[in-house]
């Protein structure tokens, strides 16, 4: 199973997820050096379980879900939004 196959896994397991992008955008980055592969990651998640939560905390649910593939990926980039903001366009 792929890392970015693992990190879609375990965020399913860990939060009520409306939908997820994931994004391997290693190939914009190329001239960063020789990073392994994925190197950045950009995740699109819409989740009802972010309802209430200030932003540090929705990084922090994430980042503990996915804290062992984090260490492998150089940079993640993470938008994380409730039904409701995803609806308005925030």
């Amino acid at each position: 199973m792929s890392i970015l196959d693992q990190i879609k896994q375990k965020l399913a397991a860990a939060l009520n997820i409306d939908s997820i992008k994931i994004i391997d955008d290693s190939d914009n980055h190329s001239e960063h050096g020789a990073f392994s592969r994925p190197s950045h990651v950009k995740l699109l998640i819409i989740s009802n379980s972010f309802l209430n939560k200030s932003l540090l905390e929705r990084n922090r649910m994430v980042n503990a879900a996915i804290k062992d593939e984090i260490a492998d990926i150089h940079s993640i980039s993470l938008k994380l939004m409730t039904t409701e903001e995803s609806e308005r366009g925030d």
